[in-house]
């Protein structure tokens, strides 16, 4: 007897109308409608010719077809034999207890409902969806239920309605969320619901438009912190805990393990980025990482879930706005919290005894304008040659300053202020001491940094956390340290003067020993260092698959730094000193500051492939493992009040929708660091080792605050016709506590 053949492959006509709407709805797409209701057409002529042959399949194919000609007379915008279509299927699931396939096709109805404006409808649908996602307890799509049917009930003016809607929403987000294990997990999926903390925002500041008085604007600044890197803030809270404690022995070792395939596949991924590489390699290096990293996340997920003391830990709640005023701000500091939203955004400038809410533009607008202001202050080649890109950067940061910091509703209140800066989406990615103070007409516009410090911050809630962990704990007995110019390859002359030495040594001990057959051989050339006066930029090998180079003023940098502090407690880690040994030891635990000047690492796809580069060879030349990965750097357990990463792009990271930028500061910050500066783009290396010496200056002489200090040392760069450009000072900024 034959095998019943599957209704795929008797009759193909179904699946050739799938191939036909998916080539129209990309013509749709391009705004060419005629090809695309053409395609269209011909699919709804081969569902039709496969009905026959599916009903002899099966009521199930058959119902599905039925589904899939009401989605094509939908786009066709033929609404009653799509409502028909829509209708047969529903009933055929109804009648077979396909609760799944119904709720989604009452979904469906719901939508192509309130597209025509027929909101009663539409309504009726959506509840009817949700009271069945509940029963069979699919909360994502009850959650998502709620959030549609307040958008409709906001559409209709029901604006208390929807409030109710969008906060069950919400409250099941919460819960679903406290459930997740794993910090990339919960992340990721706090990613995917933001557009409800959004809603949420927008409706409540639509409130405060109508009614002012009534508080909405606060409501709505705390319901924006509520979206603000939570999972940050849970690790933050565990900072200090073992979780390792009363865990099963072996999962500790595996994790362990993990951790050491994790850094050595980043490595070997860096290395092959900075050489010759085919894209097979680059993907089974990227493949390879992804793997290991979605093993040590399950396993980290079960000594958390089994640790007696993680169950003890709190879920921090986000700061109301009378705790942000009270525990966060002092009378010379300003907050100004940022949220983009599709259709409109907005600006909390909070001061310790007021809350001013500005209506700002759409995150589309503002972030084109974000970007291409970041474009040119990165731009080294166009700095270095001046004319067109300081004019257009001049436009283009009046224009987006325009935007953030509207000169009526703003300027007035900024005074000298302290500026604390919780920015969204790709503000992440803008120093704003470079952007232009509101000013009047035919003013000279200045940049903020010559009358304020600016800070940038996660959350407000963020910065009480690392307030907490930092008088929780004694303060460092020890100064500075400082890891800079590290050795990166054999070729290097410090290597060939090791060698030397080595040798004479041994002559002198009448050994013929030969540990390393060419430990003698020194190689006479001198190495091919870049030109300082090019505008070397730290991490160039990152593009262009050349070399990685040494950084001849990172050494002037750690020089300059460890002369100014000369307490006699320094830690000066340079050449081969400056180690991941050094680091993943305890010695960094003593120092109250903690400097690298190296190469960083930014992998804005994968963020614990991102690192720091420290010396990738010893004293006789042999590799050795120099990559501080960022999943190194969250199990350090430093005692520093700051960390400064001054190298490029150590302020970047994985964009995750809610949590920000997932990167290296993040990373010293879970390490125990209170406060972190980093930079924004690829650096030059003379510029940055400049305003180095100018910054420590400030705070080891002078005795400014980290903040102050930084602030001092851009307006000196500034001031100084060789460093003016904002290319050169603006990269660097402070995140964290400025106190």
């Amino acid at each position: 007897m034959r095998a019943a053949k599957s209704p795929d492959r008797i009759d193909w006509h179904h699946n050739e109308a799938k191939t036909l709407v998916a080539a129209g709805r990309v013509h749709l797409s391009l705004g060419e409608k005629e090809k695309a209701f053409g395609l269209f057409r011909q699919a709804l002529e081969r569902h039709l010719r496969a009905l026959p042959r599916l009903r002899n399949a099966g009521g199930a194919w058959e119902t599905k077809s039925l589904s899939d000609m009401a989605r094509i007379y939908e786009l066709l915008g033929e609404p009653d034999p799509a409502l028909d279509h829509y209708g047969q299927a529903l009933a055929r699931y109804r009648a077979s207890n396909g609760r799944m396939y119904e709720y989604v096709t009452l979904t469906d109805m719901a939508a192509f409902y309130s597209s025509l404006g027929r909101h009663e409808e539409a309504l009726a649908h959506h509840r009817q969806s949700l009271q069945i996602r509940l029963a069979v307890k699919d909360l994502n799509g009850a959650a998502e239920a709620h959030y549609q049917i307040a958008r409709i009930q906001r559409e209709r003016g029901q604006v208390e309605e929807a409030r109710r809607e969008i906060e069950s929403a919400l409250s099941i987000v919460e819960s679903l969320r406290a459930r997740i294990a794993g910090e990339s997990l919960r992340a990721s999926y706090f990613g995917t619901v933001q557009k409800y903390y959004e809603f949420y925002t927008d409706l409540l500041m639509s409130l405060h438009a109508g009614r002012p008085e009534e508080g909405f604007a606060a409501l709505a600044l705390e319901a924006h912190e509520r979206s603000r890197a939570r999972t940050m803030l849970e690790t933050l809270v565990g900072l200090r805990v073992d979780l390792r404690e009363g865990v099963d022995p072996e999962l500790v070792r595996r994790e362990r393990g993990l951790r050491l395939q994790l850094n050595a596949s980043a490595e070997k991924q860096m290395r092959l980025l900075s050489g010759s590489h085919t894209a097979g390699q680059a993907a089974a290096a990227a493949g390879e990482i992804e793997a290991l990293t979605a093993e040590y996340e399950t396993v980290e997920a079960r000594i958390r879930a089994g640790s007696p003391r993680y169950a003890e830990l709190v879920r921090p709640a986000p700061l109301t706005l009378k705790e942000i005023q009270t525990d966060i701000l002092d009378g010379d500091t300003l907050l100004l919290e940022y949220a983009l939203g599709s259709e409109r955004s907005y600006l909390w400038l909070v001061a310790k005894d007021s809350l001013t809410a500005v209506e700002l533009p759409a995150r589309d607008l503002v972030e084109r304008a974000a970007r291409r202001v970041h474009e040119l202050l990165s731009d080294a080649e166009g700095w270095a040659h001046g004319g067109a890109t300081a004019g257009e950067y001049a436009k283009a940061a009046a224009s987006l300053s325009r935007m953030l910091l509207p000169a009526g509703a703003v300027a007035a209140k900024l005074g000298k202020k302290r500026l604390v800066v919780i920015a969204d989406g790709l503000l992440n990615r803008l120093p704003f001491s470079a952007l232009p103070a509101p000013s009047g007409a035919g003013m000279e516009p200045k940049p903020l940094v010559l009358d304020h410090e600016v800070i940038s911050l996660p959350s407000a809630t963020t910065l009480s956390l690392l307030r907490r962990g930092l008088r929780e704990r004694p303060r460092a007995p020890r100064g500075v340290a400082v890891l800079a110019d590290p050795v990166f390859d054999a070729a290097d002359e410090r290597v060939g003067r090791r060698r030397v030495a080595y040798a004479r040594a041994g002559a002198a001990r009448g050994s013929a020993r030969r540990d390393d057959p060419g430990s003698e051989r020194r190689r006479e050339s001198q190495p091919t260092f870049p030109n300082p006066n090019d505008g070397d930029r730290r991490n160039e090998w990152l593009s262009g698959g050349v070399n990685i180079t040494r950084l001849p003023f990172t050494r002037r940098e750690a020089e300059a730094i460890l002369a100014v502090a000369a307490s006699g407690d320094e830690l000066r880690a340079l050449d081969f000193g400056a180690s991941r040994e050094t680091v993943a030891g305890d010695r960094l635990k003593d120092y109250r500051i903690v400097h690298f000047a190296t190469h960083g690492l930014l992998n804005g796809e994968q963020p614990r492939s991102s690192g720091i580069v420290l010396s990738l060879v010893d004293e006789r030349g042999r590799a050795v493992d120099g990559f501080l990965s960022l999943g190194e750097i969250y199990k350090l357990n430093l005692s520093a009040e700051l960390v400064v990463l001054s190298a490029c792009q150590t302020g970047l990271g994985k964009e995750v929708r809610g949590e920000g930028l997932i990167g290296l500061v993040r990373g010293f910050m879970y390490a125990g660091a209170p406060r972190v500066v980093a930079s924004l783009w690829k650096v030059d290396d003379r510029a940055t080792a400049e305003l180095m010496r100018r910054f420590y200056e400030g705070m080891l002489k002078e005795g400014l605050t980290p903040a102050a200090a930084l602030r001092r040392a851009k307006v000196e760069m500034l001031a100084d016709e060789r460093w003016r450009a904002p290319f050169y000072w603006a990269a660097f900024e402070l995140q964290g506590e400025w106190k």
